[in-house]
């Protein structure tokens, strides 16, 4: 595969796991039932595959585990990244919000995403386990200290006992300072097995709008979502999806050195190769790649409801992964349809509503 296809802008980002290692026991962590005895990989490894996406297109990098902060090199890492050229990007439960890694993110002005589950000790904990607020709300202020509110991202998981606490936690991060406020939808914990705390798309709605709302009306905090930004941003909301769109920028490169298409990290059959050990010529070469595509191209047709729907053309299916990973196929509508129908709605007669105000 020629490397324009990376310079198209398809697949520029890489999601590097550093470890599998952790220091806490999260109830939803994807990477929990990884064997805790699998060696990290060295320093050289990582920068030698970091190198090679470099050279072929990679633009942004995002550190992630496990938990990063339980290497004793990561300032070292980061260091190594920016030289490269990278935008960086740190996911952390607060451990990695060290003196050091916090000088070097500063360095290469770099983003810290610190996960904060609730704007509550009985919220954040229902995730997390006892003990952890505490310690993450304390990461979160030296973060913000040290590289300002807008290099930090505050990043929840929409759980049930978080739908309630929604527009709290919108305040939390207004008053923490922080610059982004990221919501991620929960994952199956196996294929069709949902976690017990993961609300249904239906229960999502009603929250989920608020917050679009509290976005519209104080804008110092930006509001994402994981799945699908596009779909519930601002006038974002009318940018036709692409297949490639759909299938994501984002490729995850794993502790054990295989590649696996960002959205889809979950589904071992859609490994690409293993760059860490072989670099990236097996990744950008593999066949997977090519099918993904196609079977993105191919499902708003296949599906009857997403074939009729008003929004076929905007939504382009919903969340492919998702799909995959709730039913084992794409043949079926993206469980968060009723989400993106009512985002898409709510965005679409907010348009109406600036075009008349304009033409008055």
């Amino acid at each position: 595969m020629p490397q324009s296809y990376w310079r198209l802008g398809l697949m520029n980002h890489l999601y590097l796991e550093v470890t599998v290692r952790c220091n806490l026991a999260c109830t939803h962590c994807s990477v929990r039932g990884q064997s805790e005895d699998r060696p990290d990989p060295g320093f050289d490894q990582i920068t030698e595959a970091l190198a090679g996406f470099r050279n072929v297109g990679g633009e942004y990098l995002t550190f992630s585990g496990g938990e990063p902060g339980m290497r004793d090199d990561l300032p070292e890492l980061i260091d190594e990244a920016y030289r490269l050229g990278f935008r960086i990007t740190l996911f952390t439960n607060g451990r990695a919000a060290s003196a050091p890694v916090l000088e070097a993110l500063a360095r290469a002005s770099g983003m810290l995403a610190l996960s904060l589950d609730g704007p509550t000790a009985l919220v954040h904990e229902a995730l997390r386990g006892h003990g952890t607020f505490g310690p993450a709300v304390d990461a979160l202020g030296r973060a913000v200290c040290k590289l300002g509110g807008e290099q930090v991202i505050l990043s929840c998981m929409l759980s049930r006992p978080l739908l309630s606490e929604a527009a709290r936690m919108w305040e939390f991060a207004n008053r923490e300072g922080v610059g982004v406020l990221h919501f991620s939808i929960f994952e199956p914990v196996r294929q069709g097995i949902r976690h017990r705390l993961a609300p249904e798309a239906e229960e999502l709605v009603g929250p989920v709008m608020r917050l679009l709302d509290l976005a519209d009306e104080r804008s110092a905090v930006r509001l994402a979502f994981s799945e699908r930004d596009d779909l519930l941003r601002g006038r974002a909301v009318f940018s036709r999806r692409t297949p490639e769109a759909v299938l994501g920028k984002t490729i995850k490169l794993q502790a054990d050195g295989w590649a696996l298409p960002g959205s889809h990290y979950y589904a071992p059959q859609f490994h690409l190769g293993r760059p860490i050990k072989n670099g990236w010529g097996e990744t950008l070469a593999s066949p997977v790649l090519g099918f993904l595509r196609r079977q993105v191209a191919q499902r708003v047709s296949e599906v009857g409801p997403c074939g009729g729907c008003f929004w076929g053309d905007r939504c382009a299916g919903g969340s492919l992964a998702l799909t995959w990973a709730t039913y084992g196929t794409w043949t079926r509508p993206c469980p968060l349809c009723h989400l993106y129908q009512t985002a898409l709605d709510r965005g679409a007669a907010r348009e109406v509503h600036r075009a008349s105000a304009t033409d008055t």
